[in-house]
């Protein structure tokens, strides 16, 4: 599609008067879309994951997530729903997906 990806992207953000930041396992600056890969831990850690996620949404931020296991056993499903979310971001139509 022609974008560029970073990897393990740090996003600063200024919460509660507090800087804090996020990895984002990649980025793309030039759509403001964060992409999630997410493991066996963010199972525990849903809270806080939706927390992050809304946080992300709150900067105008797109946020797509994915478990390990679509990528792993569904690459091009996967691949589907990345240009989806990015052909609606294009068009101004984005839901931050989950």
């Amino acid at each position: 599609m022609g974008l560029k990806f970073l990897r393990q992207h740090p996003i600063f953000m200024i919460v509660d008067e507090v800087k804090r930041f996020f990895i984002a396992d990649f980025y793309c600056h030039e759509l403001f879309l964060v992409v999630e890969v997410d493991g066996d831990i963010h199972r525990k850690q849903h809270d806080y994951d939706e927390m992050r996620t809304q946080l992300l949404k709150n900067k105008r931020m797109n946020v797509i997530r994915f478990s390990n296991d679509e990528v792993l056993k569904n690459i091009n499903l996967t691949l589907i729903r990345l240009k989806e979310m990015v052909d609606q971001i294009k068009k101004g139509t984005a839901g931050n997906s989950n």
